[in-house]
């Protein structure tokens, strides 16, 4: 410290942290201190090593930035919501986490003169540091990786719901597991769909599986997501829901002018009206009502000949049945001279 005058000292600052210090001067026997006076520049990070992380974690990162402290103060840190698995302090720019566990999204990366740790699972997170009581924040350096789909325990699905394994057989409890990567280490913010549709019920096992509910639908070769945290991860042309199956109609044969209703029976119609389309030979039906998964009326155009294929149209798939239907045989019943 150097006197400069009665009413000012000069003081060579030491290193230190934290705001709010008190300063205080002495002369002679006497001193005299003021509060909240003083305040060390906050920490900061502006870079990271690694920017992202399984979320199984194990990976270590070092913060870059400035204000950490010209000395160790037994830092802290974390990823997330879950601390650190250690956190190192290595200089006044510099911190050492090893990240642990936790789901995808991006975090804030938060770092105090007791340590540095990653918090929040916004999707535009920002950087925290922290340095004993101060905190400074950057914006978007930190994300878990997002979720890997690999395989689906079964690739058909019943147009009601539910499971088939690849022979059309019912898979009985109508459970798909979900195989991949990246869906946490324990019961996180989770979700799952089939096509555009979510799931009854996703329910997380592990990391890499989770067993999906399938909702009714219809429609193949769809996409399967799953959500983690905020984010997605898919398989395309993972998912199929079972064709239509044409097995009877209440009726075989009709007039040739038209305009009786036959009733389709089967299965796999969906569990409601998906523009659900029926033809009698090459010949659409004048008008489809749907009923339910397993009938569907058609209203019949004028038409001729036996025999005829009745088809069923339900998404971008289809059913048939072969010599369903013939118009009635002309039948002459006099002959005009």
């Amino acid at each position: 410290s150097t006197w400069v005058s009665d009413s000012a000292v000069y003081c060579g600052l030491p290193a230190g942290v934290d705001l709010n210090q008190s300063v205080t001067i002495t002369s002679a026997l006497q001193h005299s201190s003021a509060t909240l006076l003083f305040s060390f520049d906050r920490a900061s990070v502006i870079a990271l090593t690694r920017f992202n992380a399984p979320t199984t974690g194990h990976v270590n990162i070092s913060l870059i930035g400035s204000g950490f402290g010209q000395f160790d103060s037994s830092p802290f840190s974390g990823v997330g919501l879950s601390t650190c698995e250690s956190s190192v302090w290595v200089s006044d720019s510099s911190i050492y986490c090893s990240v642990a566990t936790g789901i995808s999204g991006v975090y804030s990366v938060s770092a105090d003169q007791c340590g540095s740790h990653l918090t929040d699972v916004r999707k535009d997170s920002s950087i925290s540091v922290y340095v004993v009581s101060q905190d400074s924040s950057t914006t978007g350096l930190f994300t878990y990786d997002a979720p890997v789909l690999s395989a689906l325990s079964a690739s058909f699905g019943k147009a009601t719901g539910g499971s088939l394994i690849l022979n059309q057989t019912s898979a009985g409890s109508g459970l798909v597991t979900v195989f991949g990567a990246g869906f946490g280490t324990f019961g996180n913010v989770l979700g799952s769909r089939l096509g555009y549709t979510s799931c009854s019920s996703s329910i997380w096992t592990s990391d890499t599986s989770l067993f999906c509910q399938s909702a009714p639908g219809v429609s193949l070769n769809l996409t399967a997501t799953v959500s983690v945290g905020v984010q997605l991860g898919s398989k395309t042309n993972a998912w199929s829901y079972a064709a239509p199956v044409v097995s009877s109609v209440t009726m075989t044969n009709g007039p040739t002018l038209g305009k009786v209703d036959v009733t389709v029976l089967g299965s796999n119609f969906g569990i409601a009206k998906y523009s659900q389309h029926s033809m009698i030979g090459r010949t659409s039906c004048e008008n489809h009502q749907w009923i339910s998964d397993s009938t569907l009326v058609c209203r019949l155009r004028p038409g001729v000949s036996n025999n005829h294929t009745i088809t069923l149209t339900s998404a971008k798939q289809f059913g048939f049945k072969n010599h369903a239907w013939s118009y009635d045989r002309p039948v002459a019943s006099s002959v005009a001279s």
